[in-house]
């Protein structure tokens, strides 16, 4: 069995996991996960690779924006706000086991949103353990939702 902090997680390959068609389309997303993601990571992105994505982290670069046609959202590591300027911020913020908040996104443009890998040289790996995504503001919940998170699963 594939664990993390002892408890079950997905191993996340170059392949992704999935397709959702539920997600695009709307005008606030907000979502938690819970990863251990190494090397370049993109968590929501719409395939093929497009110029549509949520946060991108790549150690070191100096690439921007960090997000595309995903509105102007906030970034959270274990609870706490983080700089997202470059694709190296993000990589800084999230890299390694973390509760990752993203607040505020909008998939308003999207046709389609998929999780983990956005093509070629872009794949996700490590481990997931938790993705929970809201077509709503949970700016107020944030904090609290965190929290819970980590309770069960023992971050930080």
């Amino acid at each position: 069995m594939i664990t993390q902090t002892s408890k079950p997680a997905l191993q996340v390959s170059a392949q992704g996991f999935g397709t959702s068609t539920g997600i695009h389309g709307q005008s606030r997303v907000d979502l938690f996960y819970v990863a251990n993601l190494t090397g370049k990571s993109v968590v929501m992105y719409q395939a093929p690779a497009s110029a549509n994505y949520g946060f991108v982290a790549e150690q070191s670069s100096s690439m921007t924006p960090s997000t595309s046609n995903f509105g102007s959202p906030a970034l959270y590591a274990n609870n706490a706000l983080a700089t997202s300027t470059t694709w190296g911020d993000v990589y800084t913020a999230t890299n390694g086991n973390k509760i990752v908040s993203y607040q505020a996104g909008s998939t308003s443009v999207w046709t389609a949103v998929d999780f983990l890998s956005y093509g070629s040289g872009y794949d996700s790996t490590g481990k997931m353990q938790e993705l929970i995504i809201f077509a709503s503001d949970q700016s107020a919940n944030r904090s609290s939702s965190t929290t819970a998170i980590n309770s069960y699963w023992g971050v930080y």
